[in-house]
């Protein structure tokens, strides 16, 4: 992989993101690559001298590894990180412990009373209600795999949550966190639910390890479609269907223009907010190289 530096950060930053990539392994499957979308491994395994990325795009990385530091230097024998590596045997998958298959995985925290403790950075504006859904899957993956390995089962599930932009001077705005802090503790699946999830995720991954990413997995915007003028840039109006453009036109009696091809109506595909931001094989992707070259997508950009 070549990391670069375009923004010339200091030797040592880049240095210490430089530290977190190294290339993956085909026998090994992390839980975080499980939960993934099974082409971001498959682009890893095939395209790793390939890929390229930015380590300005890791700043934030580097808080991340450095919370999970202190926390292992204060932790006491209440607190402690568990490592897991969890061989695959799956009938259904015609896996047997010969084919060498591990999953792997690194519990930030277990308490003596059998939870597991996930710490993250987070902003204060993210989503948590759609990252709790995330999270949830990754925390149940690791009790269910911790069960398997130790024998012992986990009773809760919490992620404590570190706002890395939260403003004191707002804490007493109406719905925003008082504290930097927030504990969401999370649902924890019956073992039925568990083992179907890990299943199903092993079959996408061996099954399915080219497959292309869904809207969803892309984190993709709704389309939007934009009614212009030939010759203009910019749109007349935009919205959130092809009817409501459609109506747009008949209520403010543009057919005449639009049969003369004055005005006509374009399809913006909604960002792929992961591919363009946070997918570090995109600049090897099939898929993301011919969206981008896609008319539609392109004029959306520019625009």
């Amino acid at each position: 992989m070549k990391l670069t530096n375009k923004y010339k950060l200091p030797e040592v930053l880049y240095n210490a993101i430089k530290e977190k990539y190294y290339p993956p392994s085909e026998d090994r499957l992390s839980v975080t690559d499980l939960i993934n979308p099974p082409l971001m491994r498959t682009l890893k395994l095939k395209e790793w001298d390939n890929i390229e990325h930015d380590a300005s795009n890791d700043i934030w990385l580097l808080l991340g590894v450095s919370l999970h530091s202190y926390l292992e230097k204060a932790g006491d024998n209440a607190y402690h990180e568990v490592k897991i590596e969890y061989p695959v045997v799956s009938e259904r998958l015609g896996i047997s412990k010969q084919a060498g298959l591990v999953i792997v995985g690194k519990i930030d925290r277990l308490t003596l009373d059998h939870c597991i403790e996930d710490y993250k950075l987070v902003s204060v504006n993210a989503d948590i209600d759609r990252l709790s859904e995330k999270w949830a899957e990754q925390l149940n993956l690791y009790a269910e795999l911790y069960r398997e390995v130790y024998g012992k089962p986990v009773l809760n599930l919490a992620v404590h949550l570190i706002f890395k932009d939260w403003q004191r001077n707002r804490k007493d705005y109406r719905g925003y966190p008082s504290l930097p802090f927030k504990t969401v503790y999370l649902e924890r699946w019956d073992r039925r639910k568990t083992k179907a999830f890990l299943e199903d995720r092993l079959y996408d991954h061996l099954i399915n390890p080219e497959r292309e990413c869904s809207r969803q997995e892309k984190w993709q915007h709704d389309d939007i479609w934009a009614v212009m003028t030939r010759g203009r840039d910019r749109a007349r109006r935009l919205f959130k269907s092809k009817d409501a453009a459609a109506r747009y036109i008949r209520e403010k009696k543009l057919e005449r223009q639009l049969q003369q091809g004055k005005i006509y109506v374009q399809k913006r595909p909604g960002e792929c907010v992961r591919c363009e931001h946070y997918c570090l094989v995109s600049n090897v992707c099939p898929y993301f190289a011919k969206m981008k070259r896609s008319i539609d997508y392109g004029k959306k950009k520019r625009e």
